[in-house]
């Protein structure tokens, strides 16, 4: 048995599974501590420089024909990244909005009244609370050494669920200009897109900035359901002064305000520590 008061072997123990472990390791840690490192000269350093530079093989860049599959490849990979959940949710509530929506009580002449064109909005401003946050990429040090920056893959996710969003709003609102002819198809379009880019890009900048999706869907659906429903259950001239969010010359300002939205949360996303769990920031 070797000396307890080693420094050596006492370092090894605290490592080791176990001291005869610890005694089978000791001999070569003592052998390897009176090994003569050999001697670093520039000469030495220039030859393992070269035999590293002959090894390595340098990254080929795309051809110019086929820059457009990095893009492509780009939006593959977050494709995962998205909550399967979010995926059918949404569908679910778009199917549900037109077989409402074609309900005969509701009158189709004001298509900004319609439950499709409430509906839309709501279902986007709730999924795209959902891309941003430590629990969607469990591999946070995998995630911020790719090539891609972390705005790039935020960009890449919202991408993705706006377009499953949009193709949706399209789908649906040309099942019901075809099952109604009270229906128009462009002036329904209207009247839920630009609320559905509001809506879901602001969604998208509460939970980068709070840390807490369900934050942001509440302050987004809160604001949503304020303003459409609010005068229509309650009486006063307060719900009468809130901006309208579902009127026609409400379009283009809130076409500008969800590019100004999404570019903000891509801003304060591509933060690295924004990406660490709160607790971690504290």
């Amino acid at each position: 048995m070797t000396d307890q008061t080693d420094p050596l072997r006492a370092r090894l123990e605290a490592d080791a599974a176990s001291p005869a472990e610890a005694d089978a390791l000791l001999p070569a840690l003592r052998a390897l501590r009176q090994w003569p490192a050999p001697a670093v000269t520039p000469a030495a350093t220039q030859q393992l420089l070269a035999s590293l530079s002959a090894a390595s093989r340098p990254v080929s860049a795309l051809p110019p024909g086929h820059a457009w599959r990095w893009p492509l490849l780009l939006l593959r990979s977050q494709a995962p990244r998205v909550r399967r959940e979010l995926w059918w949710a949404s569908a679910l509530i778009y199917a549900l909005g037109v077989l409402v929506t074609l309900a005969p009580s509701f009158n189709l002449s004001r298509v900004e009244t319609l439950p499709f064109v409430l509906l839309a909005p709501a279902a986007a401003a709730v999924g795209c609370a959902f891309l941003f946050g430590p629990d969607n990429d469990p591999a946070l040090e995998l995630v911020l050494a790719l090539p891609a920056s972390p705005r790039l893959l935020l960009l890449a996710r919202l991408t993705l669920l706006l377009a499953f969003d949009l193709a949706l709003g399209l789908i649906g609102s040309a099942a019901l200009a075809a099952l109604r002819a009270e229906v128009v198809l462009w002036p329904l379009v209207l009247a839920w897109l630009a609320p559905m880019a509001f809506l879901a890009t602001l969604g998208f900048l509460l939970s980068v900035l709070l840390a807490e999706p369900l934050a942001g869907i509440l302050i987004s659906l809160g604001l949503w359901a304020a303003r459409v429903l609010g005068p229509v259950w309650f009486a006063g001239e307060f719900w009468a002064g809130l901006p309208d969010l579902n009127a026609p010359l409400s379009r283009a300002p809130l076409l500008l305000a969800a590019v100004g939205l999404a570019a903000a949360a891509l801003w304060l996303g591509g933060q690295e520590e924004r990406w660490l769990p709160r607790r971690a920031r504290l």
